[in-house]
């Protein structure tokens, strides 16, 4: 009886072993986002819907703010308590793989999904033969411009410098006569507090002009040619010369209140289009040259896997599930007015309105900062020099020779 009676336990021990739902510790990634919980929705979703693909993986956001950022991440790493995942800018994404706070994600066959993304967009983040992200969001500047103010003075929108100066002179005047400007054509970031906002719109009138930023290798900074100094003595003499431009301080808001004509703007400022009553709109940068054409700038956040992660793979997973996903590049793009860092983005009928097709023009005309990891560090001897000018404080190739210097000191450490 009692053989028989532990003979029926063991038999119900099975059962319910057999029965019972097999409880499975989850493998967990986390993932800074630096716009912190106000665009949250987008990155939620993207988690829900990934974890009925790969139930086995669960994606922790921690919201951050955006100031500090690469710092906070900088500390976290050496602490050993970083995240997983990192949304970066792209201008860090060299320097952090340099040394080796980032994965190279051709362990994972990465390449096989390059041709998903535009040519820039993918090249921003590579460094020689590594691949040390994947795009997410992405961003360039055209010509914002109040189309009321040039229908007061008959002016059209301008396609190149000339004709941008010109329009610009037209639009500047004293409205009420007290004998001071109160109507601007043009504003340029040239206030100190700005420099780097000012760096990378310099960076484009280089650009434009037939000039570079590094030679072809990465290995010395050329940005006091013939062709830069010409650029960088173009944008004082908007201000100086020309006087169709604040020359100390950048007047941002005045033109959202119809204080300024025209303005170089990203797309994030979209919304302002569409706002009622509103009456700007955007167009490609102006030439400078015209066979070069109209040439900006990328702007770019990337999602990179942390080096110290305990399980890269899953961290893998998971960023080519959102960042290969049209579906979630485009709920950004709603939720932010960026772009979209994939080919067929643009195809959504989000983007076909005509200040969008703007947009989707100028993106295919830029050129990325170069990568290197010395590239934190030139960005800043360039603002420096750009200051010195704009303030009149030293010649364009006194200042640029000056940055240059300072910059292949740079660049050699990482040779």
């Amino acid at each position: 009886m009692k053989k028989s009676l532990i003979s029926i336990l063991v038999v119900l021990m099975v059962i319910t072993l057999v029965l019972s739902p097999v409880v499975l510790a989850k493998t967990r990634i986390t993932i800074w986002w630096p716009q912190g919980e106000n665009e949250s929705a987008v990155l939620k979703s993207a988690i829900e819907d990934f974890s009925k693909e790969y139930p086995e993986i669960e994606i922790v956001p921690e919201w951050q703010g955006q100031a500090n950022y690469q710092d906070k991440f900088q500390i976290s790493f050496v602490g050993g308590k970083g995240p997983d995942i990192v949304r970066l800018d792209h201008i860090w994404v060299q320097s952090f793989g340099y040394k080796k706070m980032l994965l190279d994600l051709n362990q994972f066959g990465v390449n096989e999904i390059k041709d998903k993304y535009f040519q820039g967009a993918w090249q921003a983040n590579l460094y020689q033969d590594q691949v040390f992200a994947l795009p997410f969001d992405a961003n360039t500047i055209a010509l914002m411009y109040n189309q009321e103010l040039l229908n007061e003075t008959a002016t059209e929108v301008p396609t190149n410098l000339e004709e941008l100066i010109a329009a610009a002179k037209q639009n500047t005047r004293d409205t009420d006569g007290d004998g001071q400007i109160d109507l601007w054509g043009y504003t340029i970031p040239n206030a100190p507090k700005n420099s780097g906002w000012m760096q990378f719109q310099f960076l484009f009138w280089v650009w434009r002009n037939g000039g570079e930023v590094l030679n072809q290798d990465w290995t010395e900074a050329v940005y006091n040619s013939k062709e830069a100094v010409e650029a960088l003595q173009l944008l004082k003499d908007i201000g100086y010369k020309h006087k169709v431009a604040p020359v100390s301080a950048y007047y941002e808001d005045d033109f959202y209140n119809g204080g300024v004509a025209f303005l170089d703007m990203g797309c994030w400022h979209m919304g302002k289009i569409t706002e009622e009553g509103r009456p700007f709109a955007y167009a490609l940068l102006p030439e400078l040259k015209p066979e070069i054409g109209s040439v900006s700038g990328l702007g770019l956040y990337s999602l990179a896997i942390n080096s110290a992660s305990k399980n890269p793979e899953a961290a893998y997973h998971f960023i080519k599930f959102l960042s290969a996903s049209k579906k979630y590049q485009i709920m950004w793009a709603h939720k932010t007015n960026l772009l979209p860092s994939l080919k067929d983005g643009f195809d959504h009928h989000y983007f076909q309105t005509k200040d969008w097709q703007v947009f989707k023009e100028q993106i295919e005309h830029v050129k990325t900062r170069p990568g290197t990891p010395a590239w934190p560090e030139i960005q800043e001897h360039m603002s420096v020099a750009i200051q010195k000018v704009l303030l009149n404080k030293a010649t364009p190739q006194e200042a640029l020779d000056e940055a240059v210097a300072k910059s292949n000191k740079s660049l050699a450490k990482y040779k």
